[in-house]
């Protein structure tokens, strides 16, 4: 009995298709469609988006924090500390949360000497006699404490993430509008056909 012939090897591999080629190809074929164009053009604007979207999103933090830092240093430069004495005790009994705070009286003196009192939020385990430290500005009024580095940072990095989210949503909500309406197209486009030759190939006609 005959051994069957092997089948010839090629000398050299098939070479493979790069991406370009077959985008290329896909688009010679019969049916490829507009929509499909379409759609392969929004794949790369999708991208495009995303890093957009990071990148705006990236400045427009690094702007605020840029611009809080200033407003700080400016406010920061008409503040100076006391050492003021807690002459009452917090309008509320201490609670199981560390951080809770409530008013309290609290007195200080002036630059001249003279006994100075006002109204401050403070911890409510405080007692009396605690030493509290209090920021003033140029009138000599109470102010808040002078806003950190990390408060800036935090703030930006806040509001940079809440404006990356708002783009990448807009974005995404784009992309699928845009692809709704291909799908509903690439729909009417079938019906119309089905409905030309549908009657030829089922000898209707």
């Amino acid at each position: 009995m005959a051994t069957p012939a092997a089948t010839p090897t090629p000398p050299f591999p098939a070479g493979r298709r790069s991406r370009l080629g077959t985008a290329l190809a896909r688009r010679r074929n019969p049916l490829w469609r507009p929509s499909d164009s379409l759609r392969s053009r929004l794949r790369a604007l999708i991208v495009i988006g995303l890093l957009a979207s990071v990148g705006v999103s990236a400045g427009f933090a690094l702007a605020l924090y840029r611009d809080d830092r200033a407003a700080a240093l400016r406010r920061d430069a008409q503040l100076h500390s006391v050492q003021a004495v807690l002459v009452t005790a917090p309008s509320r009994a201490p609670a199981s949360d560390p951080d809770a705070q409530s008013a309290a009286r609290v007195r200080w003196s002036a630059p001249g000497g003279t006994a100075r009192e006002a109204s401050v939020d403070v911890w409510d385990g405080a007692v009396v006699g605690n030493r509290i430290q209090l920021w003033l500005d140029a009138t000599g009024k109470v102010s808040a404490a002078p806003v950190t580095a990390g408060d800036s940072v935090t703030s930006a990095a806040y509001l940079g993430v809440l404006c990356l989210l708002c783009s990448l949503g807009l974005v995404t909500s784009a992309d699928s509008a845009v692809r709704a309406w291909a799908d509903r197209t690439d729909e009417n486009h079938w019906e119309r056909d089905w409905r030309l030759f549908e009657p030829v190939w089922s000898h209707r006609s």
